[in-house]
């Protein structure tokens, strides 16, 4: 059976964009600045067409090169566990996808797209953060590294926040209209 949700052709797409290339453009971002101070990142980059596709291009690959590193940090990080491990759940969203695809597009694609997003950006803000701290800190002195760090890492949590906030809904979105379809059919 054929769903709204399959691949027509290949293309570059949202996931792409938001589970690889920018978690990759801040993680290269980051990798910069520790070879080179952040006044001189535009130039190393530069305006020339050809560098700026060399940078998009490494950044598209770093990011899929970082990504497996969102896997365990979901598992850790997910209150009760990463719920796409759980059977009931696979079935039941599997069983969503086949029988509410509008509900499914509408929802749970968004919130498991959120989820993923939110936890493919601890890695690289974790990255920056450390590289930006570096070279403030190389340049203005400790204490103004210092408290590049503490932004850096309070951007770093707040992705680790709204994970756990999505995660949640994602769970929710799959299991609550379990319950609402349920509660239907045995009140009908």
């Amino acid at each position: 059976m054929s769903t709204i949700m399959e691949p027509k052709t290949l293309h570059f797409g949202l996931r792409d964009f938001l589970l690889y290339f920018f978690p990759g453009s801040i993680a290269l971002v980051g990798v910069l600045l520790f070879f080179f101070p952040l006044a001189n990142i535009v130039s190393v980059t530069g305006e020339d067409l050809g560098r700026v596709l060399l940078f998009l291009l490494v950044a598209y690959f770093l990011g899929h090169a970082i990504y497996p590193i969102s896997l365990p940090l979901r598992r850790w990080l997910a209150p009760g566990g990463w719920i796409e491990e759980d059977p009931e759940f696979s079935h039941r969203h599997s069983e969503l996808l086949n029988s509410h695809e509008i509900f499914y597009v509408a929802i749970i694609f968004r919130d498991r797209s959120l989820t993923r997003f939110t936890i493919a950006m601890v890695t690289p803000t974790a990255i920056a953060s450390v590289a930006l701290a570096l070279d403030i800190a190389s340049r203005e002195g400790y204490l103004p590294g210092g408290a590049a760090i503490l932004a850096g890492m309070l951007v770093t949590y707040g992705f680790i926040y709204r994970f756990r906030h999505y995660h949640e809904r994602y769970k929710k979105a799959v299991f609550g209209l379990k319950q609402r379809t349920v509660s239907k059919a045995e009140s009908g």
